[in-house]
C-alpha cells in the first residue's frame, strides 16, 4: 500500500478518491489540507476557497466521513437543484461582522448592502462546505462569533419546499447547519456573514 494521498484522482491506481469510511481509495486515506484562515489588510479574516469539483450531495458524505454532522436542513439544500460549486481558479471567503452602526438592523439585507459598499461578492454554496472543513468552531469563537452564514443566494428544499442558506454554527458541534428564516429584521451581533472578497 502506498502513502496516504490528498483528494482527487489516485496517482497509483488512477482511481477517484472515495469518501467511504475512513476516505480514500485502495491506496490509502483522504488527507484534508487545512487552508490557513488569515486576517486581511482590511482587518476582516479571509479563507482562500478552490473547489475540487465535488458535488453538493457528495458533500453530505465528504463531511461526515471526517466526522462532520449534517443537519437535516442543510442536507436538503445540499441535494438542491440550485447547489453551485466554487471555481477551480481559488478566491478568497471574506467573513463580514456586524458593524456597530448597524445594531439592531442587521439583517441579511444590511450585510449584503455592506458587502456591495465594500466591493465584496455574493459566494456559491459550496463555500460554506469548503468553510466547515477547514475552519474550526474553535476559529469561530475567537472571531467573536457563534455562527456565520455564507450569503450565497438562498436555495430551494424541495422536500421543504422552502429556502435557505448554508452555514457554521458552533452550538452544534462540528455541523454544517442551514438558515430558513431569511425574512428577520436582525439578527445578533455574534453572527457573521461570509462573502467573496
Amino acid at each position: 500500500m502506498s502513502k496516504a494521498v490528498v483528494g482527487g484522482t489516485c496517482p497509483d491506481c488512477l482511481g477517484r478518491i472515495g469518501w467511504t469510511g475512513m476516505g480514500g481509495c485502495c491506496c490509502g486515506p483522504r488527507i484534508p489540507k487545512r487552508a490557513a484562515l488569515f486576517i486581511g489588510e482590511d482587518g476582516r479574516h479571509r479563507l482562500p476557497v478552490v473547489s475540487d469539483g465535488t458535488g453538493g450531495p457528495d458533500w453530505i458524505e465528504r463531511l461526515r466521513d471526517q466526522s462532520f454532522s449534517v443537519m437535516v436542513s442543510a442536507e436538503g439544500l445540499l441535494r438542491s437543484v440550485d447547489f453551485q460549486s466554487v471555481g477551480p481558479d481559488g478566491s478568497q471567503a471574506v467573513v463580514l461582522k456586524m458593524p456597530e452602526q448597524l445594531l439592531g438592523r442587521w439583517s441579511l439585507k444590511a450585510a449584503r448592502d455592506l458587502a456591495e459598499q465594500l466591493g465584496f461578492s455574493t459566494p456559491q454554496p459550496e463555500v460554506a462546505c469548503l468553510m466547515r472543513e477547514q475552519v474550526s468552531d474553535d476559529d469561530v469563537r475567537d472571531m467573536g462569533l457563534r455562527c456565520m452564514l455564507v450569503a450565497h443566494q438562498p436555495m430551494f428544499d424541495a422536500q421543504t419546499s422552502v429556502f435557505g442558506l448554508l452555514g457554521l454554527d458552533r452550538y452544534f458541534i462540528r455541523c454544517l447547519s442551514a438558515e430558513r428564516n431569511l425574512t428577520r429584521d436582525s439578527y445578533d451581533s455574534d453572527v457573521g456573514f461570509v462573502f467573496m472578497g
